[in-house]
């Protein structure tokens, strides 16, 4: 449910790339003041009624545990224990990839000051589509490439960057262990 709010999230933005089963992440273009209002709206909604929904939660187990005669207290945080475990196991799951977020910012922001520059991630597509998911990153570095835009990304396993390079994204030695690939000339063509 959280992957989807963010997928909103970020279409709201539009900062989202989809091919038939294939979905990539782009960050680094300026949204529209409307486009961020919306971005917003999307983003607040559904976080609100998260919270009013763990809030009733934890208050209906609660107020049913007393009526029960059990101690409200211990009723209390078992409640909020057993509604926060998931939302921790998924930040725990997602914390281990922090580095390289953080690296593919920095290396973003440091190279943006002279020419634009993005940074790809979330790439997801259909084991059983590997053809959307080529046309996606085919399209996406050909757009990059008619635009003379930078590209930067963190690969979260080996074979990820075995890809990665085959497409032109080298190791950025400032910033572990993000890839970057250079803005292409107009008159280049893509790598395959």
């Amino acid at each position: 449910m959280l992957w989807l709010l963010v997928l909103a999230c970020l279409q709201a933005g539009g900062q989202l790339l989809a091919h038939k089963s294939a979905v990539l992440c782009v960050h680094g273009c300026r949204a529209s003041p409307p486009r961020q209002t919306l971005q917003l709206a999307v983003a607040a909604t559904p976080s609100i009624g998260l919270a009013l929904g763990f809030l009733l939660s934890v208050t209906a187990a609660t107020l049913l545990a007393a009526l029960c005669g059990a101690p409200v207290t211990w009723t209390y945080y078992t409640a909020l224990f057993l509604v926060i475990t998931p939302f921790g196991v998924v930040l725990a799951r997602h914390a281990q990839h922090l580095d390289g977020a953080r690296a593919v910012g920095w290396a973003r922001r440091t190279r943006a000051v002279a020419e634009p520059w993005w940074s790809v991630g979330g790439f997801a597509a259909a084991e059983d589509d590997p053809v959307a998911a080529g046309r996606l990153v085919h399209e996406a570095l050909a757009y990059a490439d008619r635009h003379q835009l930078g590209t930067v990304a963190a690969a979260r396993t080996h074979a990820l960057a075995r890809v990665y390079r085959r497409r032109g994204f080298l190791p950025d030695p400032s910033h572990p262990p993000a890839l970057i690939r250079q803005p292409r000339c107009r008159n280049t063509s893509p790598v395959s």
